[in-house]
């Protein structure tokens, strides 16, 4: 049994190393990270971004044994945050979507409910089970006040770009 878990665990880690290496340099490429990711060496092959990659599981095998109690909590809130942002992130581009085509009276296929409220209450429902008491502390801090407000503001702002000469809603453009 100890051969089979330890063979897995080896794949999987050579997995994760090549499939990190192969992102790192395909965003240096793209211009995304350092360009130095993206080089090859002279045999073709992308030798700084193996050693990156290589140099960050050494980094969280270290900090996996420092932080024992705490490390996959963190791990798991941080990428909950994650999940739960792109989700809210979905749900309002697909609001904006909803509203633009009622606005332009265009047709398109309903295949959930007919309005936003069913997927508010489930992404509200997700959130407050997410901020019961436990140890997402991360997540919490993320997902804080601050976060959330600036966020809050960042939408804001970019409406207002966006669309100079339609006032929000309740606010006078004097202040």
């Amino acid at each position: 049994m100890n051969f089979v878990v330890l063979t897995a665990a080896l794949s999987s880690a050579v997995a994760n190393l090549y499939f990190g290496a192969r992102l790192a340099f395909s965003l240096a490429r793209g211009g995304y990270l350092p360009a130095i990711l993206g080089r090859l060496s002279k045999e073709g092959m992308p030798v700084v971004a193996v050693l990156t990659s290589a140099g960050g599981m050494a980094a969280a095998l270290v900090l996996s044994e420092h932080f024992k109690d705490s490390l996959f909590v963190f791990m798991v809130g941080l990428s909950t945050f994650g999940a739960l942002f792109a989700w809210l992130m979905t749900l309002l581009t697909h609001l904006a979507f909803r509203r633009l085509h009622k606005r332009q009276a265009k047709p398109y296929l309903r295949l959930g409910p007919r309005g936003p409220w069913a997927s508010l209450a489930g992404l509200a429902a997700s959130w407050r089970c997410w901020f019961r008491p436990g140890g997402f502390r991360i997540s919490h801090h993320l997902a804080g006040r601050h976060t959330l407000a600036g966020f809050y503001h960042s939408v804001l702002l970019v409406w207002r770009r966006a669309r100079p000469h339609m006032p929000l809603r309740g606010v006078s453009r004097d202040g």
